[in-house]
């Protein structure tokens, strides 16, 4: 009996938590409104890219909050959302010379390389060779046949790796050159004026770097490689994506201000006016809502637009370059004071486009983009960890186009749980510790209960199978 007791005691507090708890199950396509699929099917351990779209921006939610990835068998793939910007960065632009002529003469050896067709002017040349431990006097040419010549530098190459750190394979043409060919006349030691070898002496605090120590050996020439300069610098690059609105609705309002409220369901970069007036110059005040009442618009910021055609003073500004996350509703009021109202004639709203890359582990016959869905929370996934904005277009991936945007007919929506009341949410605690504290004094009770007394123990000892005294008299 007391073991039923304290089951049902453990059973209504595991009951009492649990209405705290609810299992997570696997997602499906009916819980999604939209669903976008994939025109092509993904092999497990490749990184595809898909950009995702206007339409997509306006159904989902806020920062794709609900986007998920579904394979064909609704298996879950993990994902991650970048803009579509490369940043801007320092690069070299190579050319790889071939072999044209090479001879071994008695004091040294001649070696032509040619450049490629389609070249730019360069800057430097660095012959590739593995060897260590050398000197040699080069004498470098360039031409574009093999006949007239023009000199372009003459200095050693080396190598110290042996006894420290020093190591020179290049040539800093010191200004940019576009021959077809150029010329190595390779010598082993540079010739001093007397006709003799000539030898480097270099020292530093008692250690002796001195050429002459060094064998003289043919150098193995890997390749030659010709570079525009040095840390060249590549503009980033960003693409954008455009919504226009040409049916606008446009009223005035008792201060003589224009009021243009549009709803977008997006976010925005840049804002662009097309305006017709022939001069003007006007503030404008941007304010957001995602119901549209009047009462629910929020400020957010404000610019000016203007067209100026003064000859001494001509200019025109006609956008606004600021970055916005999505709201349903924007509102725009042009201060018109004075002046009668403009004659806007559309809004564009410009975005950085995203782009959706995602690396299925196993293979599928197709994927599908689904949104719209109340419910979800932001996913965390660890493909962010290793594709993110700064890697993103140096990855190998392939880019899969999307089908049209489909609406999910078996899909029910599921209004989202209010926040519960903090009153409420007290009561309720209360109660659930309540319930903690009388199971755990029954179960207390009950344990000191189920303990025998001194008194009632040594009663039942004296009271077994002996005699008592009053036996033992009878006895006698």
């Amino acid at each position: 009996m007391r073991t039923k007791l304290n089951l049902s005691a453990i059973a209504a507090i595991l009951l009492a938590l649990g209405l705290f708890i609810s299992p997570a199950g696997a997602l499906e396509m009916k819980e999604f409104m939209y669903s976008v699929e994939l025109k092509a099917s993904g092999a497990p351990n490749n990184i595809y890219m898909a950009p995702l779209t206007v339409e997509m921006a306006e159904r989902s939610r806020a920062g794709y909050e609900d986007l998920r990835v579904l394979s064909a068998d609704s298996a879950e793939v993990p994902y991650v959302i970048l803009d579509d910007r490369t940043p801007p960065e320092y690069v070299n632009n190579y050319y790889s010379m071939s072999v044209s002529d090479y001879r071994d003469e008695t004091d040294s050896a001649v070696l032509v390389m040619k450049m490629p067709d389609k070249r730019k002017p360069v800057e430097i040349l660095e012959i590739e060779t593995f060897n260590t431990d050398f000197k040699k006097h080069v004498i470098l040419y360039g031409g574009n046949d093999d006949q007239n010549w023009e000199q372009l530098a003459e200095e050693p190459v080396f190598d110290f790796s042996s006894q420290v750190n020093y190591r020179k394979t290049d040539f800093k043409l010191g200004r940019k050159c576009d021959f077809k060919y150029y010329k190595f006349v390779i010598k082993n030691s540079a010739p001093s004026k007397g006709g003799s070898g000539q030898s480097i002496k270099l020292s530093y605090e008692g250690l002796d770097f001195s050429v002459d120590k060094f064998n003289e050996q043919k150098l193995k020439i890997e390749g030659v490689n010709a570079r525009t300069a040095f840390n060249v610098k590549k503009d980033g690059t960003k693409n954008y994506d455009e919504k226009v609105f040409d049916k606008l609705n446009i009223t005035t309002d008792k201060a003589n201000n224009t009021v243009i409220d549009i709803e977008a369901d997006l976010y925005f970069d840049r804002i662009v006016f097309d305006i017709s007036a022939a001069y003007y110059r006007r503030n404008v005040k941007v304010y957001y809502s995602e119901t549209g009442v009047d009462d629910s618009y929020r400020y957010m910021a404000d610019f000016s637009v203007y067209n100026i055609p003064l000859d001494e003073y001509r200019t025109t500004r006609g956008d606004w370059w600021y970055s916005s996350p999505k709201h349903r509703f924007f509102r725009f009021v042009i201060e018109n004071k004075n002046n009668p109202p403009l004659a806007v004639n559309k809004i564009s709203f410009a975005f950085v486009r995203k782009n959706l890359f995602f690396a299925p582990a196993a293979a599928s016959a197709g994927y599908y983009i689904c949104f719209g869905n109340k419910t979800l929370k932001r996913p965390e996934y660890d493909i962010s960890s290793f594709i993110n904005e700064r890697n993103w277009h140096k990855q190998n991936y392939s880019t899969l186009s999307g089908g049209p945007l489909t609406l999910n007919a078996s899909y029910k929506e599921e209004k989202a749980k209010e926040p519960m009341r903090p009153e409420v949410e007290k009561a309720l605690l209360t109660v659930i510790v309540i319930i903690v504290i009388a199971a755990l004094g029954y179960w207390l009770f009950n344990l000191m209960a189920a303990v025998p007394r001194e008194g009632e123990t040594g009663g039942k000892e004296g009271n077994g199978s002996g005699a008592g005294p009053g036996e033992e008299e009878d006895k006698k």
